[in-house]
């Protein structure tokens, strides 16, 4: 993999990401660069650390930022942290599935820096109840929380009208143009995917369902 090749999906005078996926979940890691200084935060570290080792070698870390616990997301965590040195930061209600103590804990509303950009935290439930998107320009990196043409799975009822209150209060205001980078596959834009969950909220669904749902 290249840092200057297909990974690069945004590429603009005050702003580089680039999508990185990564182990045998192929979960998306996201590298955020400033140009001006090439200061950069990383969300999330799948697996595979020496791919990973490349792309932060040609910027300047500052942290790395987990958008929740689960294990496909944290592989490369601790590879990263021991060579890299930088802070690792999650929410504090997934905290628990961590083996280290993190550097610092995410809240909405807070902002992380990197040069001269900042990504704003959301808390997004749902999927676990630490989960969070992060919001930079109009990027959404939005974690597990939502995928082209679904949410992310949950684990009871409760969970999935969690997770579509997170979409409804959360996401669905942002503006049209919002580019929706996932932690699996491709991306989306939110007006596609706002239409989409709309409709699926005016027609109804089954009490109970939970899990795998898609919009349609």
């Amino acid at each position: 993999m290249s840092a200057n090749g297909k990974n690069r999906i945004i590429h603009k005078n005050y702003l580089v990401v680039d999508q990185i996926p990564l182990g045998a979940f192929g979960a998306n890691s996201y590298l955020i660069t400033c140009p001006a200084n090439q200061e950069s935060v990383l969300i999330d570290a799948p697996g595979e650390p020496e791919v990973l080792k490349k792309f932060l070698d040609k910027t300047k870390p500052v942290s790395l930022v987990l958008t929740h616990g689960h294990f496909d997301h944290l592989g490369a965590v601790n590879q990263i942290r021991e060579f890299s040195q930088v802070p690792t930061g999650i929410h504090p209600e997934d905290r628990g599935f961590l083996d280290f103590t993190p550097d610092f804990e995410l809240y909405h509303g807070q902002v992380i820096p990197a040069g001269k950009l900042k990504l704003e935290v959301l808390h997004t439930p749902g999927h676990t109840p630490g989960s969070i998107c992060l919001k930079v320009d109009n990027c959404l990196i939005s974690g597990d929380t939502i995928f082209p043409g679904g949410p992310g799975k949950t684990s009871s009822p409760e969970d999935f009208k969690k997770i579509l209150n997170s979409i409804r209060k959360t996401i669905s205001n942002m503006p049209d143009n919002t580019l929706i980078l996932p932690g699996h596959g491709h991306h989306t834009d939110l007006k596609t995917e706002r239409e989409k969950f709309n409709r699926f909220e005016e027609l109804g669904f089954t009490p109970g369902l939970y899990g795998d749902v898609t919009w349609t």
